[in-house]
């Protein structure tokens, strides 16, 4: 990743270097109230938001992410 602008600046080829950051800690808030309960069709809202939390926590804690 060549910073264009740095290098120019600096009259020298800058790279940008990232690092990935791992085993971070994750935190999920779930709203629970009765206006999550209203059922749409087959599943109620809630019922989709747990499906989503569990496939996020099971992405978190592939990456040893904390959840």
């Amino acid at each position: 990743m060549i910073d264009w602008m740095a290098s120019k600046r600096e009259g020298k080829m800058l790279v940008k270097r990232y690092q990935e950051e791992r085993q971070l800690q994750v935190f999920f808030l779930l709203d629970t109230t009765k206006t999550m309960h209203f059922a749409s069709q087959e599943t109620s809202k809630l019922d989709t938001l747990e499906e989503v939390f569990y496939l996020l926590a099971l992405s978190a804690t592939s990456n040893n992410d904390c959840v």
